[in-house]
């Protein structure tokens, strides 16, 4: 058999747009799929043929990622799509490889994804590495504070230059959230299906201090809070006065929050439930220049001697010494190879999903009390989290 992976063109799309609705159980029609492919653009997709036929295919979306207070390209993968007839024949796994080899090839050193399928793409490399989590508050419940100084501005316009502002900075400190693209963008601004109710909150000062988008579904039925971001307690204060606002014709917020959010502890009670909540999947496709684009303490300058496992792309595997000065990292080649790890360990780590001392009970790490230590010191982290959905 002969395999090809490629850009997709136009011509390529009146098949790989069903094939892709089929294979992922999307309820459109072969035409609205056509449609909604051609308005994201074509360059997004690849396709991957057997013997000049599509079997299968995905999306790259343009998007960065934080970490370690540093910002840094990520091939965000989605709609990842096999036909049915072709399944069980290795065609998403090759397909996914040529995809990681692209990728290295372009200079990107990390992939982040959703997974349908967890053992999958473990398989290739990818390891979980972050939440999204929904949280389900009760306005009710929610005691206002009107002495918080925060005033609310509406937005009419979509521009999303006023809210990058403010989630730009805010971003920085955070693990594992988007640098977001003007198509990520957009995807938070309008909706075809809802209309996106668009908020801005300022302090005393005129200073923007944090925002919310949202949609309402209709008489007691739920909120569904998109995006938000509150960079002090006052404007955390306000939303929560705003919610509770709500009471009478909701009974629900669903809102996307970190792991551990400071909103948790500025609720009034401990009654915040989970909604839902998924792991994103992350995936060290070249690992020196991914340890090169993280941020890392400052204060912190040592090395240490990493023995890395990566069946799959062989540019990575081997013996490395990671460094560490004055706030950069820099992986080269050699060391006795004292810590022993898989590339899927290195993905936890390098997110600061999992501690050190849990990933070697929990993956394929080996490493003694002290190595243990000096990996946590190096991969210190907030948890990492997004609420974007891709």
């Amino acid at each position: 058999m002969n395999y090809w992976y490629g850009n997709a063109v136009e011509d390529d799309i009146p098949v790989l747009a069903p094939l892709l609705g089929q294979a992922l159980h999307f309820n459109m029609t072969r035409e609205a799929l056509v449609e909604w492919m051609q308005k994201r653009g074509v360059g997004l997709y690849r396709a991957f043929k057997v013997d000049g036929t599509i079997a299968a295919g995905l999306g790259i979306l343009p998007m960065g990622q934080w970490f370690g207070g540093k910002a840094q390209p990520t091939a965000g993968i989605t709609v990842v799509g096999v036909g049915p007839e072709w399944r069980g024949r290795k065609v998403g796994g090759l397909m996914m490889e040529a995809m990681l080899r692209e990728q290295y090839e372009q200079d990107v050193a990390i992939s982040t994804l959703y997974p349908a399928t967890t053992q999958f793409y473990r398989t290739l490399g990818y390891e979980r590495a972050g939440s999204r989590i929904l949280y389900q508050l009760n306005p009710s419940l929610i005691k206002p504070k009107r002495d918080h100084g925060v005033t609310l501005r509406q937005v009419l316009e979509t521009d999303y230059a006023p809210f990058a502002a403010i989630y730009d900075p805010w971003a920085a400190s955070q693990a594992g959230v988007l640098e977001r693209s003007q198509l990520m963008w957009e995807r938070v601004m309008v909706s075809p299906r809802a209309e996106r109710l668009r908020y801005i909150l300022s302090d005393q000062a005129g200073q923007a201090v944090g925002y919310v988008v949202y949609e309402q579904a209709g008489q007691f039925e739920d909120v569904k809070v998109i995006d938000w971001v509150a960079t002090t307690g006052a404007a955390l204060d306000a939303l929560l006065d705003f919610w509770a606002g709500h009471r009478s014709l909701v009974s629900k917020i669903v809102l996307p929050g970190a792991p551990i959010d400071p909103l948790l502890f500025r609720y009034h009670e401990q009654g915040i439930e989970y909604n839902w909540h998924l792991d994103w999947m992350l995936r060290i496709i070249n690992a020196p220049l991914a340890i090169q684009r993280r941020g890392f303490p400052r204060w912190l300058n040592c090395e240490i001697a990493l023995d890395l496992i990566d069946p799959r792309l062989d540019w990575n595997h081997g013996r490395w010494v990671l460094q560490l000065r004055d706030g950069v990292g820099r992986l080269e080649r050699g060391g006795n190879g004292a810590v022993s790890l898989h590339v899927r360990d290195l993905a936890a780590l390098y997110s600061g999903y999992l501690a050190p001392h849990d990933l070697r009970l929990a993956g394929s790490l080996q490493a003694d009390a002290e190595q243990l230590g000096l990996l946590a010191a190096i991969f210190a982290s907030p948890r990492p989290w997004m609420s974007d959905m891709f």
